[in-house]
């Protein structure tokens, strides 16, 4: 009978998880969105950052050149190339992010394949003392019949 209860834990406690499982990983999927946006926030700052350069570098080339206006385009690269740098500081910690939602999604893989096979074990041993069970009462009743005839 232990093995019966056991056994009703162990199907219980499947269920949670495969919960877990589920949501570690959503987790990872969101994870791995996020990672995608931030790639693109900073191919999108590296492209800005370059416009901006591009500008200036037009402005300091031009028969029009004035202290100026250079000064304002030299900000505005320093601010996109700060910007850039900041992307790329997020799309790190995002890969982080992702680097750890896949870890704990792997432990929990590992955890229901331990509690899959722990639970086939205990259905086995189960099973088999039932077998054993019908077995001795089948034997004991044709030992009865015997001995009756």
């Amino acid at each position: 009978m232990r093995d019966r209860r056991t056994l009703a834990k162990l199907n219980a406690l499947h269920v949670v998880q495969r919960a877990n499982k589920s949501s570690a990983e959503a987790r990872l999927a969101a994870a791995k969105e996020h990672q995608a946006a931030k790639q693109e926030d900073l191919r999108s700052a590296g492209k800005r950052t370059i416009a901006a350069e591009d500008d200036w570098a037009e402005h300091v080339a031009s028969a029009s050149f004035s202290p100026l206006h250079a000064r304002h385009f030299a900000e505005v690269v320093i601010e996109r190339a700060a910007a850039e740098a900041a992307a790329a500081t997020e799309l790190r910690a995002a890969e982080r992010r992702a680097a750890r939602s896949e870890d704990e999604l792997r432990k929990t893989l590992t955890q229901v394949e331990l509690g899959k096979r722990t639970r086939q074990k205990v259905a086995r041993a189960v099973a088999r003392r039932t077998e054993e069970a019908s077995l001795s009462e089948l034997a004991d009743r044709v030992t009865r019949s015997w001995t009756r005839a």
